[in-house]
């Protein structure tokens, strides 16, 4: 459901709707028209540090963050003249209404400043730089040259994003797995635990 709901991209894919029982009261809760969460947080690294931390209670010391990207493509608009240079370029609504523009901008744009404030919420910036946790970003620069629309399922495609995720795997995939996958950052760590709401008697009479 979870799924669904975060893969429904506005333009790509019709809102997701569908309902779930509510865990400590059994009720039934209704999910409606949920849209792709790349819409707020297209890269949801800040999202999970704050709620990882805040949330759950996990020191930042004991917290190694892994970002791991599907691929970007430097976003850049010519001002080249249409029509063979005679009218300017048309900037207007249907122009950026095109969903292979405005959507993919915002995402992309989301997605690289929440990179950046990581960056610094782990390690500082310049002079003033205190390790506070482990992070690292994994995702490959795509080129101009590559169009992959966010919902292909092109042969080629597919065998595009594979060829770049394989490359990138052998330069740098030891190393996270090093640095990542070796249980000391969860080991001591007790989840909070949920009791079942139990209704008050007396808040009905």
């Amino acid at each position: 459901m979870a799924a669904l709901a975060s893969a429904a991209a506005p333009t790509y894919f019709n809102p997701y709707t569908s309902s779930y029982p509510d865990i400590l009261t059994g009720a039934e809760e209704q999910f409606q028209l949920k849209v792709d969460g790349g819409v707020f947080a297209n890269n949801p690294a800040l999202t999970g540090l704050i709620e990882a931390h805040r949330g759950l209670g996990v020191d930042l010391k004991n917290i190694r963050l892994l970002s791991i990207g599907t691929g970007r493509s430097t976003y850049s608009e010519s001002r080249q003249r249409s029509f063979w240079g005679i009218f300017p370029k048309p900037w207007g609504r249907l122009y950026w209404l095109r969903k292979t523009r405005l959507l993919d901008m915002f995402m992309q744009a989301q997605s690289q400043a929440t990179d950046f404030m990581v960056q610094i919420l782990s390690g500082g910036v310049g002079a003033v730089k205190t390790s506070l946790f482990l992070y690292e970003r994994v995702s490959v620069e795509l080129g101009a040259q590559v169009k992959l629309p966010l919902d292909t399922k092109r042969k080629r495609n597919i065998k595009v994003l594979e060829e770049y995720g394989s490359r990138e795997f052998q330069k740098q995939g030891t190393r996270i797995i090093q640095a990542f996958i070796d249980g000391n950052s969860y080991r001591n760590y007790t989840p909070p635990t949920y009791t079942r709401h139990q209704p008050n008697p007396s808040a009905n009479g």
